[in-house]
């Protein structure tokens, strides 16, 4: 699976389901992890939700690990990317579509809400040969909070554009 090898390649790490990546969170992710979703196009500003600048020059400096809240964020982050980078081909579409804003999102686009969601929301691009071209749905711990539902809104209703 293509997402799959994607996402391991900006975790640095094997990922053979969420239970890889909750342990990943756990063990600390180094902060090259930043190096490489910067890599993907990401700026400076959309991986500060992550951890910021001040903090992340600091943990370089000492040769320090991500916390394990700022592990999970990057492990978001990453997984987003990937099955973006997955579902259009290429990180600079994958790129132009996270940051297109939307109306529905008051002038926000897809990063900006995918930074405001709460950690339990993982947005999650699936293609489904046999169903669709692409389906995108979020996946909640629990249930689907009304920004996620708005998310999940938006993302469906532009790649069906988009395709």
């Amino acid at each position: 699976m293509q997402n799959s090898r994607s996402l391991e390649q900006l975790l640095a790490a094997r990922v053979r389901n969420d239970a890889d990546l909750a342990d990943l969170a756990q063990e600390r992710i180094d902060v090259y992890v930043i190096d490489r979703l910067s890599a993907q196009g990401l700026k400076a500003d959309e991986l500060a939700f992550i951890i910021p600048r001040r903090t992340l020059t600091h943990r370089r400096q000492q040769h320090e690990r991500l916390s394990t809240e700022e592990s999970d964020r990057a492990i978001r982050l990453a997984r987003i990317i990937a099955q973006a980078n997955t579902a259009f081909g290429s990180a600079e579409k994958a790129m132009r579509w996270l940051r297109n804003p939307q109306t529905r999102f008051t002038g926000r686009n897809a990063l900006e809400m995918a930074s405001l969601l709460a950690s339990g929301d993982l947005v999650r691009v699936l293609q489904d040969v046999e169903t669709a071209p692409l389906d995108i749905f979020l996946v909640h711990s629990k249930r689907i909070g009304p920004s996620a539902k708005l998310l999940r809104d938006f993302l469906l209703a532009t790649a069906r554009d988009d395709h």
